[in-house]
């Protein structure tokens, strides 16, 4: 029977038929199953959050123009006024610096916090002078950074336009 087998073109093989295949292979298969695609839905999700191309802001007239006097003391506040266009309502995390060649850290408190609306608009920002930071000709430097999501942080750089700060203390 074995050598007809042979004769038609019949070869036995190793391979189990699905109706052979035990309670446990296909639980086994199953959990495999189920592996492959919560492997493949977090890479989905992943390489979605890393590649999409999320909009968060689009600001106008850089750098920034000075409203009000270009020339301050210290103690004062210079403000600036920004057109945007915002098309998130994430809430960036923002930090800011006066520059004049070397960088001088503005504190929270110095600098009050706005938050700005989705949609199109205008905004004055103030903010004081510290009463330590030496006479010259600074800008303010500003990194934002938008957290949109767990693994993707966009970041925006702006500037002001450059203003002179006078402290009597420190001629």
């Amino acid at each position: 029977m074995k050598i007809a087998n042979y004769e038609m073109g019949i070869i036995p093989t190793k391979h189990k038929r699905q109706s052979d295949i035990n309670g446990h292979d296909r639980i086994r298969m199953l959990f495999i199953y189920i592996f492959l695609a919560i492997i493949t839905a977090i890479v989905t999700v992943y390489g979605v959050w890393v590649l999409y191309p999320y909009q968060t802001i689009q600001l106008s007239d850089s750098p920034f123009k000075i409203v009000g006097p270009t020339t301050v003391s210290a103690g004062e506040y210079v403000t600036y006024e920004v057109s945007y266009i915002k098309y998130t309502t994430v809430i960036p995390t923002q930090y800011k610096q006066f520059v004049d060649g070397i960088v001088f850290q503005i504190s929270p408190e110095m600098s009050k916090p706005v938050i700005l609306e989705p949609g199109s608009g205008k905004a004055r920002i103030a903010i004081r002078i510290p009463e330590t930071l030496p006479s010259g000709v600074y800008n303010i430097h500003t990194d934002t950074y938008y957290q949109m999501n767990p693994v993707r942080t966009i970041h925006e750089e702006s500037f002001t336009e450059k203003f002179t700060v006078i402290n009597k203390d420190k001629l």
